[in-house]
C-alpha cells in the first residue's frame, strides 16, 4: 500500500486564481494595514501626553512658560519672593553734608547686608561722640541717636560712623560728613537765693538755663562751688533745678558761689556759669577751742 502524502496548505497569493481568489487575497492583504492605522490612532493621544509632560519637566515650549508665569503668580500669592537682597550699604544719613543744626538732633546711619553688624558708634572730630557725660559706643538697630549740640561748643564739625561685630572690632566706616552747630550764646544765672539779703537756715539754690530740657539721656551736669568747695554735683534735665543749701554749716559772713552747666564729665566743657557772693548771718558762732588747753580750760602741763 503506498504512503499517503499531505500536502499542507499556505496562504500564498500566487496560488489563488480566479477573481474570487484575487478578493480574498486583496481583503486579507488590506486587514493588516488597518490593524496599523488603528493602531496608530490609539498610540497618539499617549504620544501627546507625553511630549506635555517632558515639555514640562525639561521647561521647554509655550506650556512650560505659562505653567512658570503661573508658578511665579502662586508664589507671589502666598508671600514667597525671589527678590535679591539689598547690596552691602554703610552710609551716615543725617545730618547732612553741611547742613546748620542747633538743639538735639538725629544722628541716623543706614545699615543693610552686613555681615557680622552688631553695633555702630559715632566719632565727631577725631573721637568717639559724647552725651551727657558718657561716651555714645554702642547704638543699636535700627542705629539712629538723638545727640544734644549743646555737648559742642558753636562751629563746625566733622562726623563719621563705625560699625563693629560682637567683640568691638570695627567691620565697616562710613563717610565723613560735615556741619555746623550754631546753639547762639548759652546763660546760667541764679534766681534765688537774693544776694542782696542776709541768710541763715537752709534756703533755696535756684538756676534757671537757657539750654533745652531733656530726657534722663540728654540731661546737664550742674557742679556749684562755695568758697571753692564742691557743693553740689548733679546730672538733671531740668532746666531751672533748685537745690538746698544750708547755711548753718558755714560761718558768718560772705561766701563766694559759682555755679556751672556743661554736658560733658570727661573734659568738663562748660557751657555757661554763674556767679555771686552770698552773705549769711545770725548762725551760731563756731567754737574753736585751742588744742593746746583741756577740756578743763587749762594749759596743758601748766601748775596750778
Amino acid at each position: 500500500m503506498a504512503a499517503r502524502k499531505f500536502h499542507y496548505l499556505r496562504p500564498c497569493s500566487h496560488q489563488q486564481t480566479g477573481v474570487g481568489g484575487e478578493q480574498q487575497s486583496a481583503g486579507r492583504a488590506a486587514s493588516p494595514s488597518r490593524h496599523r492605522g488603528l493602531q496608530s490612532l490609539l498610540m497618539f493621544p499617549v504620544l501627546m501626553a507625553t511630549m506635555m509632560i517632558f515639555a514640562a519637566m525639561t521647561g521647554c515650549g509655550a506650556g512650560a512658560n505659562s505653567a512658570g508665569t503661573s508658578s511665579s503668580s502662586a508664589s507671589g500669592a502666598t508671600g514667597t519672593s525671589n527678590t535679591a537682597p539689598p547690596p552691602p550699604t554703610f552710609e551716615l544719613i543725617t545730618p547732612t553734608a553741611n547742613e546748620t543744626v542747633k538743639g538735639t538732633i538725629e544722628l541716623a546711619v543706614n545699615a543693610q547686608s552686613i555681615p557680622g553688624l552688631d553695633h555702630i558708634q559715632f566719632i565727631l572730630n577725631g573721637r568717639i561722640l559724647y552725651n551727657a557725660g558718657e561716651p555714645v559706643t554702642r547704638v543699636q538697630p535700627p542705629y539712629t541717636f538723638f545727640w544734644s549740640t549743646f555737648n559742642a561748643n558753636d562751629g563746625n564739625y566733622s562726623l563719621f560712623a563705625q560699625g563693629l561685630d560682637a567683640n568691638g572690632n570695627i567691620i565697616k566706616t562710613s563717610s565723613t560728613v560735615n556741619f555746623t552747630v550754631a546753639n547762639g550764646s548759652t546763660t546760667l544765672a541764679f534766681t534765688s537765693p537774693d544776694p542782696t539779703q542776709k541768710l541763715s537756715g537752709v534756703v533755696n539754690l535756684s538756676l534757671t538755663s537757657n539750654v533745652p530740657a531733656g530726657d534722663g539721656a540728654l540731661a546737664k551736669l550742674y557742679n556749684c562751688f562755695l568758697d571753692g568747695a564742691s557743693i553740689q554735683f548733679a546730672f538733671l534735665p531740668a532746666t531751672a533745678p533748685t537745690f538746698p543749701l544750708d547755711t548753718t554749716q558755714y560761718p558768718n559772713g560772705n561766701h563766694d558761689l559759682l555755679c556751672t552747666v556743661s554736658m560733658e564729665v570727661s573734659n568738663q566743657k562748660i557751657l555757661a556759669q554763674a556767679e555771686t557772693v552770698l552773705d549769711f548771718e545770725g548762725n551760731a558762732p563756731t567754737l574753736l577751742l585751742d588744742r593746746n588747753w583741756s577740756s578743763r580750760g587749762r594749759r596743758r602741763g601748766a601748775s596750778l
